[in-house]
């Protein structure tokens, strides 16, 4: 009788993380502030695994990270609502992977007030338990895929950084000298501050995003910095050898 349960706790295991959730689309309602908005740039995700309490745990956390937890106590389609109200005018998702137990997504928006600020936020979660999963669930961040990852990040900030000189001294670029030096000082930020807490998985490679703020008259000089690894070039580092 115990072999028997095993094997068909086994079944389920393995069944359940074969599976892959669903996701549908909510509207959400655009900004009052702003006629025609059309209602098909108004997406958010919404997470069905067949078990109720998973998607609550899944879309509420959610609903609450990308809100700033402003409205804890709302259903998720009446706090986005709210949440649009003050000035949103875009908002999508892209699911990036959805399988093994595990779902990856991100969620971009625009909102407009003295001036338009776009950004995305990125989330990963495991379908089986309805929590969040930091990336060293998937792979050893405290050894050689750490080295790997600084010193690509290093050698980017220094490229941005060699780039930023050349159009400051160019006499065809208009980069004034407190403005390179503003840049310089955001790029020296950005690179201290890097960690590997937000990252994106698809099907054959995990990305660690490291998005650097700038102030908004800046933004043509953000540091674009892309730490794309394939699971083929790091599977020594990933915890689990058969992922994904």
């Amino acid at each position: 009788m115990a072999k028997i349960i095993t094997i068909l706790l086994l079944s389920l295991t393995l069944h359940s993380y074969g599976q892959t959730a669903r996701v549908d689309t909510l509207k959400v309602s655009p900004s009052p502030k702003f006629k025609d908005i059309p209602i098909d740039k108004m997406n958010f995700p919404v997470i069905r695994t067949g078990r109720k309490t998973i998607d609550s745990l899944i879309n509420t956390d959610i609903k609450n990270r990308f809100t700033d937890n402003e409205y804890p106590n709302l259903p998720v389609k009446e706090a986005l609502n709210k949440w649009a109200e003050d000035g949103v005018v875009y908002l999508d998702f892209e699911v990036t992977f959805n399988k093994n137990g595990m779902i990856s997504l991100n969620i971009s928006a625009e909102g407009c007030g003295a001036y338009c600020t776009d950004w995305t936020e990125y989330y990963n979660y495991s379908t089986i338990t309805g929590t969040p999963v930091g990336i060293s669930t998937i792979i050893d961040t405290t050894g050689g895929f750490r080295d790997l990852v600084l010193k690509d990040n290093h050698n980017q900030f220094d490229q941005y950084k060699r780039d930023l000189k050349k159009q400051y001294v160019s006499k065809d670029e208009d980069l004034d000298s407190d403005t390179y030096k503003m840049a310089l000082e955001s790029c020296e930020e950005c690179e201290s501050t890097f960690n590997f807490r937000t990252f994106k998985l698809s099907s054959d490679s995990i990305e660690i995003i490291n998005n650097c703020w700038v102030p908004h008259f800046m933004l043509p000089l953000t540091p674009l910095i892309e730490l794309k690894y394939s699971y083929k070039d790091v599977h020594k580092y990933l915890k689990t050898k058969n992922w994904p």
